[in-house]
């Protein structure tokens, strides 16, 4: 890694140059240190973008992977192209921050930890409610024993439409729907509160729209080893108006007390006979100022969290173990659906 990098400074390329390739281009240009973007490739919008921070857009991937200048690329391309980039970037001796889903499915996860394992490179896998502030403050109260031991975990995941900005591709079921998309964000979410493995789990999903392609609804309930038990609430197709909150929600119920936290909003902890506030999210408005600090936090402080843990030759937060253990919970979701019965994990 120490190969065409000044001392204490990571060289960085993009692979993607969508909604995602731009956060990632603003967060290292802008608010990362020990970092420097060097490169962008991939996707029709690579060369505006790479102009626009003053910085090679490269003709392909490849091109991009045998730049001396490139100590580890993030990935932003749809997830189907997640497990052959990652391989790429690994025997080019780069390392990688990987978007979620981590892959399409277990095996191609693993080929992905092996190859980088090979390669003596680090491997990340996005998952930003570790970061942002509602939902990671949450993890560090039951970390700190602020609620006694948790017992349950409900999370609800609940929009009337497919909200993302600029990804027409996710539609095609080749890049394995919502269940994958939202569901290792959710899964990975529950297993990092309950802090063990999934042993069972059931799960229930469906096409309520009646637009066919792969499930836009669904309904889980998990078993962990600590004998901790989660429910997640995941659709794309709810109703209006709705209800408040509910884009991403997750309460935990501990032998002393209760935490509430909306990811976008506050996080509340119930102690006693009462609710005390103890963050606020400030306002993100993800569609007309989706560069604002406010939306880039989480994102910075996972990079940095990256670009460290490269510097100081460690494990990243979020292994490719981690990404894969959500996208095994997928997995056990959909074959629960088609034999109607629970999955046995671990």
């Amino acid at each position: 890694a120490e190969r065409g990098r000044e001392r204490n400074v990571l060289n960085v390329g993009i692979i993607g140059s969508g909604y995602m390739g731009q956060t990632y281009a603003e967060c290292v240009s802008r608010y990362n240190t020990g970092a420097r973007l060097t490169a962008i490739a991939g996707g029709s919008r690579a060369p505006g973008l790479a102009a626009g921070y003053g910085v090679p857009a490269d003709p392909s991937v490849e091109a991009l992977l045998g730049r001396s200048d490139v100590d580890a690329v993030i990935i932003t391309s749809p997830q189907s192209a997640h497990m052959e980039q990652t391989i790429a970037a690994a025997r080019a001796g780069k390392h990688v921050l990987v978007e979620k889903p981590m892959a399409l499915n277990t095996e191609q996860c693993t080929e992905m930890i092996d190859a980088c394992h090979d390669a003596g490179v680090r491997l990340s896998v996005v998952k930003p409610w570790h970061y942002r502030g509602a939902t990671r403050g949450l993890h560090r109260l039951v970390q700190e024993g602020r609620v006694g031991r948790v017992r349950m975990i409900q999370l609800w995941w609940l929009y009337p439409k497919i909200p993302f900005v600029g990804k027409a591709w996710f539609q095609d079921p080749i890049q394995g729907g919502l269940f994958l998309d939202a569901g290792t964000h959710c899964f990975d979410y529950l297993r990092w509160i309950a802090g063990s493995e999934p042993t069972r789990l059931y799960a229930t999903l469906a096409n309520y729209g009646g637009q066919g392609g792969p499930p836009h609804s669904s309904m889980t309930q998990v078993h962990f080893a600590n004998d901790v038990m989660a429910t997640l609430w995941l659709s794309y197709e709810v109703g209006t108006p709705g209800w408040e909150h509910t884009d991403f929600r997750a309460r935990v119920v501990g032998e002393t007390g209760n935490l509430d936290a909306h990811g976008y909003g506050a996080l509340l902890l119930g102690t006693g006979d009462r609710w005390e506030t103890v963050y606020q999210q400030p306002p993100i408005d993800f569609i007309n100022r989706p560069m604002e600090r406010t939306r880039l936090e989480a994102f910075f402080d996972m990079t940095q969290d990256f670009i460290d843990s490269v510097a100081e030759g460690r494990e990243p937060p979020v292994t490719g173990e981690d990404g894969r253990a959500a996208v095994a919970m997928v997995e056990a979701g959909y074959r629960s659906n088609e034999t109607g019965q629970a999955v046995a994990m671990g």
